[in-house]
């Protein structure tokens, strides 16, 4: 019986989330490590380079805590740096989240006209529409930027007037192009995947690639699977921001009712620990 590690999953913050959730739904023995880097989120403006820095510092982490598989939960860090992680660590399957997204859009579309809701640095290196013309050469694509939906998402903001604002400013342009399918290209955005669809109507689909990515991990990792189930190895969820408040989107967004939480940190590009503080008491008096 093969024994594997757990699967490693890293976002820029609390959008791992919902690439976790379908993966619980497929994989629901597998151990979880997770890193939300809200030390940095949200990456969408970020310089590509920095990006692809951190990326690679959370991918070597996952790889040396004995992670069967890494998943790339993260749209700009599968554009800017799944390639470099891939030839980094050769020896285990990394999962970014465009590719898969890309290829169940095609799927989903009828008209051809393709719609992608993402983060600015996504926007901008083009990945999606470069992934959706290798898929199908005669797809139509529409990417938009949307700046304001992660830092939106992570304070809580899933429902309600402003969230709606948000969601009918970037959707218009999509609505205009006579879009049939839209590409929820970060993975933040199934938490307001209602929104969206309340606004754009029923006759337009929404994809989430995670459900994609889902099913590729369960593909590659399919021999683990009778190991999972005999060890029932805890998931851990890291962070690299306050803790307090990552527990209490961990409750509110996470499927898993139950884990452990860590604290990283950041050090030249390289994630460690956080170190662990003890009260000593003092000998005066």
């Amino acid at each position: 019986m093969m024994k594997c590690g757990p699967v490693g999953v890293f976002d820029s913050g609390v959008g791992g989330f919902s690439v976790i959730n379908a993966m619980r739904r497929v994989l629901p023995f597998a151990p979880i490590l997770s890193i939300a880097d809200q030390a940095h989120v949200p990456y969408g403006g970020r310089p590509l380079e920095e990006i692809n820095t951190y990326a690679l510092g959370m991918t070597r982490y996952l790889v040396e805590k004995g992670c069967s598989a890494v998943v790339m939960a993260c749209n700009i860090s599968s554009a800017v740096a799944l390639d470099d992680a891939r030839e980094a660590f050769p020896e285990l399957p990394i999962i970014g989240v465009i590719e898969p997204g890309a290829a169940l859009a095609v799927q989903t579309t009828k008209n051809g006209r393709i719609g992608v809701l993402a983060t600015v640095g996504t926007v901008r290196s083009g990945a999606y529409t470069q992934a959706l013309i290798r898929v199908q050469s005669q797809a139509e694509t529409f990417e938009v930027a949307c700046p304001n939906l992660v830092p939106l998402i992570e304070r809580g903001d899933t429902a309600g007037s402003q969230a709606e604002r948000e969601v009918r400013a970037v959707t218009e342009p999509l609505l205009k192009a006579e879009v049939d399918t839209i590409v929820l290209g970060c993975t933040h955005y199934p938490f307001l995947a209602d929104v969206i669809q309340e606004i754009v109507g029923p006759s337009i689909r929404l994809v989430d690639p995670a459900e994609a990515v889902a099913q590729e991990v369960a593909l590659r990792l399919q021999d683990c699977e009778e190991g999972w189930r005999s060890y029932l190895a805890e998931s851990v969820y890291c962070t690299t921001g306050d803790l307090a408040h990552f527990k209490r989107q961990t409750r509110r967004l996470c499927m898993a009712e139950e884990g452990d939480f860590k604290v990283l940190t950041w050090d030249n590009g390289k994630l460690s620990d956080a170190p662990q503080f003890v009260k000593v008491p003092s000998n005066k008096g």
